[in-house]
């Protein structure tokens, strides 16, 4: 019992410690940033500047939470987890007439943890390869630090960007669909490429339709 136990902390730890955690700032008359883009997963913070505002939700997704929070000198924090995905718009109340407003939108996480410990950095080849329209890219990070996983044409020009975010020590699998990009993808040979702050990889893959 004590190891099923033991089990189900580490797998909520490490779920957790996957998630990121964005700063909002609340000032005269603004939040900063204004507009974000996250991941399922991640949370919204809410961190008081000065001022005595409201970060008060107005449309969000069926499903989701609606929330209405005092921000000011006596409660300077206020964090929401994002678990439902979407668009999420909020307001300050009493600052409206300002254009205290702000927003931010939820995409379903596509990048999944495979373990928490990676003794090395490395990009593995794709699978499947050549694929249509969906394939699987995996890598590891052995320590915690900003990586960007992004995908390129023949001559360079940057096609999508998988990943952009802090993550912890691990080893990840991101799937990726072609299918959801806003320009269709024509057969034909393309590039991912993985960087961190002391790391980068490139490995081709093969659109075959």
């Amino acid at each position: 019992m004590k190891n099923i136990i033991y089990i189900l902390l580490f797998i909520i730890s490490f779920n957790l410690s996957f998630a990121t955690t964005h700063i909002v700032q609340v000032s005269n008359y603004a939040f900063t940033p204004q507009n974000l883009n996250v991941t399922v997963g991640d949370t919204i913070k809410w961190v008081w500047v000065s001022g005595i505002h409201t970060t008060t939700s107005t449309t969000i997704p069926q499903g989701a939470t609606p929330w209405d929070v005092i921000i000011s000198s006596s409660n300077q924090t206020y964090s929401y987890p994002v678990v439902v995905p979407g668009l999420y718009n909020y307001v300050c109340t009493p600052h409206i007439p300002m254009g205290m407003v702000g927003s931010f939108n939820a995409s379903p996480s596509n990048i999944t943890p495979i373990a928490a410990i990676a003794y090395n950095y490395e990009l593995f080849q794709n699978y499947p390869n050549p694929f249509n329209p969906t394939t699987k890219i995996r890598f590891s990070i052995p320590k915690s630090e900003f990586v960007t996983l992004k995908i390129y044409n023949v001559v360079g020009e940057e096609i999508a960007v998988l990943v952009n975010k802090f993550l912890n020590q691990g080893i990840y699998e991101y799937e990726f669909n072609a299918n959801n990009l806003e320009n269709n993808l024509s057969s034909g040979v393309y590039f991912y490429t993985l960087r961190t702050e002391s790391y980068q990889e490139t490995k081709k893959l093969l659109l075959s339709k």
